[in-house]
């Protein structure tokens, strides 16, 4: 089914962008736009059949598919809200931005115009060209950084980055976030949204992803790079002094599933494998079903006291206390 249904969505200053950069006539982009559909990149990928990091890249850089796509859905529909954003965060405070994953540069322009020094940051190809020139029409200037290794260099720190719907489709998006983290001033903001859910219709949104950071795993990496988030998609970094700890709380959940001062819920299932285990008398099958559960099904306890009576039971000690203890905390 075609993204649009209506051409008087179409903006003109978008239509001239893309015959100025295809060279083709205003009817035929129109009717390109038009008849584009969210299946053209899904059965694109799958006949490309990306499957390590060089190739998936190349799959980016070379697609000109990304362009109709984003023009076609930013003709009715932003996942930013950019006015909000220049409204809460004025160029006066935050005057520098980071796009990463910026596409056809639709947000970093609106940011450009409103004052910011932007930075914008992708895959070098057709769809990076046709943003830087979108910014050459506009006669603004951006900074640009090309995505063509696991970590670029981003000449920060920023004060506010954005990363909207970026991070779903690359195998090493743990390791951007780092970066994206690192390059961010303390007190700056990170506006991000992300997919780790299954979806057929997007196959490029990476299984390996979902996988790795599905559920609440995605906010606990984020938390555990020391961004508290305030409000949807959006995350304050904290001071620098207590980038190590988060750090290391987010490595002792990653080990025994229990990231201390977070208010954390059960879930069913795991306390119907916990039981069966504790019923079986099978001391070590209850401590490797906790930690399983844990990690499996990342939980949110409502106080310390019952972190540290499971802590005890991970350890061995007092398992039947835990077990009564966890009742009390809703499934």
């Amino acid at each position: 089914m075609p993204i649009l249904s209506n051409e008087n969505l179409i903006q003109t200053q978008d239509l001239e962008d893309l015959t100025t950069f295809f060279g083709r006539s205003e009817e035929q982009c129109r009717e390109r736009l038009l008849s584009y559909d969210w299946a053209d990149m899904s059965e694109a990928w799958k006949h490309a059949n990306p499957q390590t990091l060089e190739e998936m890249r190349a799959f980016y850089g070379e697609t000109e598919l990304y362009i109709w796509e984003l023009v076609a859905v930013h003709s009715y529909y932003s996942s930013v809200d950019v006015d909000w954003l220049i409204e809460q965060f004025p160029p006066s405070q935050y005057p520098r931005i980071l796009d990463y994953g910026s596409g056809i540069g639709d947000v970093a322009l609106r940011m450009a115009q409103a004052g910011y020094d932007v930075t914008i940051a992708d895959v070098p190809g057709k769809t990076l060209q046709f943003a830087q020139h979108r910014f050459a029409r506009r006669e603004l200037s951006a900074r640009v950084v090309e995505i063509a290794d696991d970590l670029v260099h981003l000449d920060g720190p920023y004060d506010l980055v954005i990363c909207f719907e970026v991070l779903e489709h690359i195998p090493n998006a743990d390791l951007v976030l780092a970066q994206l983290a690192a390059s961010l001033k303390p007190g700056g903001v990170a506006a991000m949204a992300v997919s780790f859910e299954e979806d057929e219709r997007f196959p490029h949104h990476l299984a390996e992803g979902v996988a790795r950071f599905g559920g609440i795993r995605w906010d606990m990496l984020v938390e555990g790079h020391n961004l508290d988030r305030f409000s949807d998609k959006l995350y304050r970094k904290g001071p620098d002094r207590r980038t190590g700890s988060r750090w290391r709380r987010y490595r002792v959940w990653r080990q025994i599933g229990l990231y201390p001062g977070r208010s954390l819920v059960l879930d069913r299932h795991f306390f119907e494998t916990l039981f069966e285990a504790h019923a079986a008398d099978d001391m070590s099958l209850v401590r490797k079903s906790l930690v399983r559960g844990l990690l499996n099904n990342p939980v949110r306890l409502r106080n310390r006291g019952v972190q540290s009576v499971l802590l005890d039971a991970l350890l061995g000690k007092r398992i039947a206390r835990a077990l009564k203890s966890m009742t009390r905390v809703s499934s």
